[in-house]
């Protein structure tokens, strides 16, 4: 099983796990209040050091209650970025099209969710860029399932537009990862300060040339 089906299999087991009792529903709920308050506060700041009291306070909870959830913030900040992300691979993951469906239809769906899910959850994808940005070990540990996956996934779609085309991959797909990983993020950050300088679906085609111009064998 790998690191990305591992964690998928995590969160779901957490998701189907019903509270047995008021205590165990309260407590799940006392967690989502301080992963809501931990991502707006991870966002608007330059720094990371917030107070846990000044943390708590905005979760609606009491100090106690983070400390019974969270051995600290970076467990907090890793715990945050998880289900969002595991929502995220999911959706790729179950995103369908035609076999004989070309690399521009693969990448565009692909881009098409992920630009509808920032559209969607604005506050969650900030955070994801903000985290992709630090150099703290969750942090990493983010990046690094987030990128093993993303490198999967362009391998696969280029491998099969390649074959097709007769032609051997010109390039280290590790490096066309890491080119549309920055050129995406940098888009994002972008178009979320404003959503209403171009439409999503307008976005997206442009997105998805500007990235297939830069991969495709000429």
């Amino acid at each position: 099983m790998s690191d990305i089906e591992a964690l998928l299999d995590r969160i779901a087991e957490r998701q189907r796990r019903e509270p047995r009792n008021k205590r165990e529903q309260n407590r799940q709920e006392a967690r989502q209040r301080l992963v809501d308050a931990w991502r707006e506060l991870y966002v608007a700041r330059k720094h990371t050091d917030t107070p846990i009291s000044e943390l708590a306070k905005k979760a609606e909870v009491s100090v106690g209650t983070f400390y019974a959830l969270f051995s600290d913030r970076d467990e907090l900040t890793q715990d945050t970025a998880i289900d969002s992300v595991a929502r995220m691979i999911k959706g790729i993951k179950d995103l369908t099209w035609d076999s004989d469906a070309d690399a521009y239809a693969r990448v565009r769906a692909t881009l098409a969710f992920t630009l509808e899910f920032a559209e969607r959850h604005p506050m969650e994808m900030r955070f994801f860029l903000r985290l992709s940005e630090a150099g703290t070990p969750e942090a990493k540990a983010f990046v690094n399932v987030w990128d093993k996956f993303w490198e999967s996934h362009t391998r696969e779609a280029l491998t099969i537009e390649h074959e097709r085309a007769g032609r051997a991959i010109p390039f280290d797909a590790r490096v066309a990862l890491r080119a549309s990983h920055g050129m995406v993020a940098a888009v994002l950050d972008w178009w979320l300060k404003d959503p209403e300088s171009m439409p999503r679906e307008e976005l997206t085609d442009s997105l998805t040339r500007l990235i297939l111009w830069g991969l495709m064998p000429r």
